[in-house]
């Protein structure tokens, strides 16, 4: 597909070495600074080379931008949490969002869902 032509273009223009001289270079809307920083965070990582921050972030760039037009695209009209949601949960590339696009429900809907589970775990 295109983005991933994109990202496979990006990626030659960031292992230059030249490209590391500003951020501006590279369009980065995503500050390398919070990259950095959520990288860090992991107890796992003890540090964290320019070049991953700035792969991260452009991949991170490339990801949001093919999720939302394909959201959009599909359904024409105003982009919406629920847009979101249903692609996540009809599109098994984007199963992996599961936990942080889960489709919204009532809490009605929720207490009937769960009743059985918390009368179970109670007793």
């Amino acid at each position: 597909t295109v983005s991933q032509l994109l990202f496979c273009c990006t990626i030659k223009s960031v292992m230059e070495p030249q490209a590391f001289t500003t951020t501006e270079t590279l369009n980065l809307r995503i500050p390398p600074n919070r990259t950095r920083l959520m990288m860090k965070s992991s107890p796992d990582v003890e540090s964290v080379s320019v070049e991953s921050v700035i792969c991260l972030s452009k991949a991170t760039e490339l990801f949001i931008k093919e999720l939302v037009s394909s959201a959009c695209c599909e359904a024409g009209e105003e982009f919406t949490y629920k847009l979101l949601s249903d692609l996540q949960s009809r599109t098994p590339r984007y199963a992996f969002l599961a936990d942080v696009l889960p489709t919204k429900i009532t809490m009605t809907e929720w207490i009937e869902k769960y009743k059985a589970e918390f009368d179970a775990s109670c007793t």
